[in-house]
């Protein structure tokens, strides 16, 4: 009796649950709005004080008709920074295809003896795989585990003492690996780390400071991971506020032995690292590498160098090689997936030169970036106002008009890949680089976007759908305004919401 009284109590608690949802969903229907709405939103955004001095564009189209819906400066070249990205992801899907796979070989030249003595040289020769040696694309393996599965690759082939050189050849990407459009300030740190032809480990190191905990005080750098031979640090990094979070930048050159870094970290944290650019990834490569084949019982009489320094050493470099080993990288689907999530900069620019040499056979940023403008132009994408110096959007020589862009939305979702491409770019309230945007309104879950930040640049290209279920197509990016981040970001979250909110 007593369990029957508790079951009808707990059937009738339930049941007002129920009629309550019922009755304030009846009371407070989800809100909508009208294009109207949003031309008020934008234009509040447009008379804004911080961007007087500015420029603001805006594009919104109809992906079922290709119907121009709000055109505001829309046809004006501005800075895009990352949404760059979207340019050439989605030009690698459609070149490239979304299965293609990079390759790395493991070789070797001369003569195996009988006794396991390799009378030769052991070659790492890239294919510009971005991700080799990174966990982060799935399907990937970590440095250590590429060098234990390389390093008994070697074993198996019967090769036990190599008389000559670990040689890491990354000539298949173009030797001057760095876009002419990007700044001192960032090629340093970890997000201006150059794409080579042979990558390792997002080509990123790990430099872990401890702090003091009064601001002002210097810091002491504690390690450096993984070790860079050669490279000299210096640090004038001191101690700010305990909630300052990472502004310590470092300053350095491709191929170069020393980097600066100054600014400041959190106070009061034992373990605080940072994230630079390696200089030279070939040759650390081949010295990484050297070093586990040493742990491994494989001793190597030679030493660790790459096909440039030999170049420079006026050495020979044979191309006579037979192959060990090719290694195979994720699908491009999981590589562009990373690289819009999370705006990957080294990924977006090895896709590029990876474009480049497919079409012309040009492993440059040049021939990457050209074979990306044509391949749009051939596509009928309007060259007018279109300049491309890089494949990320770090170079601030990149421009476009939000209505290319919008156009370039509208071709890819006609595509096969067309799933691939939208399931790469970040959701609003939920993943990646859009997740601290519109959190609790009605754009989160909805609305995906790659964004885009570089100094006085904010931008987001992306699509949405209304409240019938209509697919839209979007672009909005702010140039030059004199506000605080924080407060732009607030207004253009105000657009997205109404965006979210038409019927």
């Amino acid at each position: 009796m007593t369990n029957y009284i508790f079951l009808k109590k707990t059937v009738f608690f339930f049941c007002m649950i129920y009629i309550l949802i019922i009755s304030c969903s009846q009371s407070f229907p989800k809100k909508t709005s009208n294009i109207q709405d949003l031309l008020e939103v934008l234009k509040d955004l447009d008379e804004e004080r911080g961007l007087r001095n500015g420029t603001w564009s805006f594009s919104l189209k109809s992906v079922k008709n290709e119907e121009t819906i709000i055109n505001h400066n829309a046809d004006k070249s501005v800075i895009i920074a990352s949404n760059m990205k979207v340019v050439t992801t989605a030009a690698a899907l459609d070149v490239l295809g979304e299965d293609f796979t990079f390759q790395t070989f493991l070789e070797y030249d001369g003569d195996i003896l009988s006794d396991g003595t390799l009378k030769g040289n052991i070659y790492i020769r890239g294919g510009g795989d971005p991700t080799l040696g990174s966990r982060r694309v799935k399907g990937s393996l970590n440095t250590n585990e590429i060098f234990d599965l390389w390093a008994k690759k070697i074993h198996d082939f019967g090769i036990r003492r190599i008389t000559g050189s670990i040689i890491a050849d990354a000539d298949f990407f173009e030797e001057n690996a760095v876009p002419s459009g990007w700044t001192w300030g960032d090629m340093g740190n970890y997000y201006g780390a150059a794409a080579f032809g042979l990558n390792l480990n997002d080509n990123m190191y790990r430099l872990t400071f401890k702090s003091a905990k009064d601001e002002g005080a210097p810091t002491s750098i504690l390690k450096i991971d993984p070790q860079i031979p050669g490279l000299t640090v210096t640090s004038t990094v001191k101690t700010g506020k305990s909630t300052s979070g990472d502004n310590a930048y470092i300053y350095g050159s491709m191929y170069g032995n020393y980097q600066f870094i100054e600014g400041t970290i959190p106070s009061g944290i034992p373990e605080f690292s940072i994230r630079g650019a390696i200089p030279d990834v070939p040759k650390t490569t081949s010295i990484l590498f050297y070093q586990k084949l040493s742990r491994n019982k494989i001793t190597v009489s030679g030493e660790a160098t790459t096909t440039r320094i030999l170049r420079m050493q006026g050495k020979s470099v044979n191309d006579q090689r037979k192959i060990i080993y090719m290694h195979i990288s994720p699908s491009l689907r999981e590589i562009v997936y990373q690289t819009n999530l999370y705006s990957m900069n080294l990924y977006a620019e090895a896709i590029a030169k990876m474009i480049g040499k497919k079409v012309s056979s040009d492993g440059s940023t040049v021939g990457g970036v050209n074979a990306i403008r044509n391949h749009w132009y051939q596509k009928g994408i309007k060259n007018a106002g279109f300049f491309l110096k890089d494949g990320c959007g770090l170079s601030r020589s990149n421009a476009t008009t939000t209505s290319q862009l919008t156009d370039i939305l509208l071709y890819m979702s006609k595509q096969p890949v067309f799933g691939t491409f939208y399931n790469s770019l970040p959701v609003a309230g939920a993943s990646g680089t859009m997740s601290p945007i519109a959190r609790g309104t009605i754009a989160a879950g909805n609305l995906r976007a790659k964004t885009g930040s570089i100094e006085r640049v904010k931008s987001y290209t992306g699509y949405f759908r209304s409240q019938s279920g209509e697919l839209y197509a979007f672009s909005m990016v702010a140039n030059d305004y004199e506000m605080a981040s924080e407060i732009l970001e607030e207004k253009i979250e105000k657009i997205m919401v109404t965006m979210a909110q038409l019927q």
